[in-house]
């Protein structure tokens, strides 16, 4: 079950057809043992305070506090996600569970508040075939509660068939780049443009809204025929110092850009009260492997922050399969996904006439 070892042992090819036997083999009890309950599936608009307000949840492409790499990236780098931290509920570390890709892999733990340990097989790439069916998530909890749904990706809906995962994850809407725009190759979406189509959307869905956000402006490859560099990002290394300076120079200058689009998010909410609640987060590291080892820098966390807070913020490292949970858990009440009971799954799957 861990490819390095597997692929070292059987060969690459021989490796990939296990996991995917073991994997199907799997599926069919795993997907009964995670399924949405019939109840929140038929989302019967349950009642909801009159006090709740929007949610939004940002999975930012290949963010995190980039001033943990190194001393000479200045601490003005991300002056947004620094007040963001500064007034936010919650902000530190989050574990996500691949680096430099795999997006899919933190996105699914997100939604669904369940860790990869539950999964098998299915953990590498769970939209695959895992997410056909109605799964229960955060997602469900939230609709069955009253909140519309929406799921905002400026790309193409299809890719890592999030057209069929998203539904059944329980977004009733799931808009792409034919709805948002945006660019197919590079450079996508800038994202700040994005910020101001999340809040045109929560305007126009009212406050009982759910958007759950999922950026392209700093996905790489970083080209150099991106958009011109901040002269101030431009200077941070000398460009004979540091192996592919050129692409972490512009990763960073991206990085500014998605600060930008926070702070959007931030002052956009601020016009709801208090009832708002904005999570934004980074989904792996960038794959920008020959600048990390230059600096010594190794670590696999992502970074977060939920805001507002209404005291001092607490600093605190999280799985990512807990972030959207702490939200929904605090807006609905605690009411946790169903551990995984994989005794009950075989023995549903011996039952005769079972299909999987």
């Amino acid at each position: 079950g861990e490819p390095f070892a597997d692929a070292a042992s059987l060969g690459p090819f021989a490796m990939l057809l296990v996991h995917t036997t073991i994997a199907r083999a799997e599926r069919g009890a795993r997907q009964i043992a995670l399924a949405a309950p019939p109840v929140m599936r038929e989302c019967a608009s349950g009642p909801i305070s009159e006090s709740a307000g929007p949610i939004v949840i940002v999975q930012c492409e290949s963010f995190f506090d980039a001033r943990r790499l190194s001393p000479l990236i200045s601490r003005d780098l991300l002056p947004g996600f620094a007040a963001c931290c500064a007034g936010a509920a919650a902000f530190g570390r989050l574990d996500v569970p691949a680096w430099g890709a795999n997006t899919m892999r933190a996105e699914f733990a997100v939604l669904t508040g369940t860790p990869e340990s539950e999964l098998g097989y299915d953990r590498f790439n769970p939209y695959y075939a895992l997410a056909r069916v109605p799964i229960a998530s955060q997602v469900w909890r939230l609709r069955n509660a009253g909140y519309r749904t929406i799921c905002l990706h400026p790309f193409d809906r299809r890719f890592f068939r999030r057209d069929l995962a998203m539904p059944a994850l329980g977004f009733e809407r799931f808009l792409g780049r034919e709805a948002l725009g945006g660019s197919s190759v590079p450079p996508y979406c800038p994202d700040p443009e994005f910020a101001g189509q999340i809040l045109r959307i929560l305007e126009e869905e009212g406050p009982r809204t759910f958007i759950f956000a999922i950026t392209m402006g700093n996905h790489g490859p970083w080209l150099a025929n991106g958009p011109p560099i901040d002269p101030a990002v431009a200077g941070i290394f000398d460009p004979g110092q540091v192996p592919d300076s050129g692409e972490l120079l512009r990763y960073l200058d991206g990085l500014r850009r998605s600060d930008a689009m926070l702070r959007v998010l931030m002052d956009g909410l601020a016009r709801h009260g208090s009832r708002s609640v904005l999570a934004f987060y980074g989904d792996h590291l960038p794959s920008l492997s020959a600048a990390f080892r230059h600096f010594g820098f190794e670590e696999w966390s992502s970074d977060y922050a939920i805001w507002p807070g209404t005291g001092t913020p607490q600093m605190r490292d999280l799985p990512v399969h807990e972030l959207a949970r702490l939200i929904v858990d605090a807006v609905l009440g605690a009411d946790p996904v169903p551990a995984l009971d994989l005794d009950l799954c075989r023995a549903i799957r011996q039952r005769p006439g079972f299909r999987g």
